[in-house]
């Protein structure tokens, strides 16, 4: 007789995300979703990528973005969680080429 196999185990986290700014400044929010955006720097402390990647996230339209007046790259962080959840199965189906 064949035993059944075992059920997947999926850890669940929660996740605690802390960005301080100079005092006064505004937080933007995301035109499509409503949720606060963060600068490239905060962006790839978050998803632990480079800041290309992002640059590459941003290109392919895969996380809600916006451009400053001044130029400042505004990502979003709902848009950002969701492709960082995303990505692990894209990678392991679509391999990065490597330079």
């Amino acid at each position: 007789m064949r035993e059944k196999p075992a059920g997947e185990i999926i850890p669940k986290t929660n996740q605690v995300i802390v960005c301080r700014r100079p005092h006064g400044t505004a937080v933007d929010l995301c035109e499509q979703c409503a949720c606060g955006m963060l600068m490239l720097e905060e962006s790839v402390a978050v998803a632990c990528v480079s800041s290309r990647e992002i640059y590459r996230w941003v290109e392919a339209e895969t996380v809600h973005f916006r451009e400053t007046a001044d130029g400042l790259l505004l990502i979003c962080l709902n848009s950002l969680l969701k492709r960082m959840e995303n990505g692990a199965n894209e990678t392991r189906n679509h391999p990065a080429s490597t330079f």
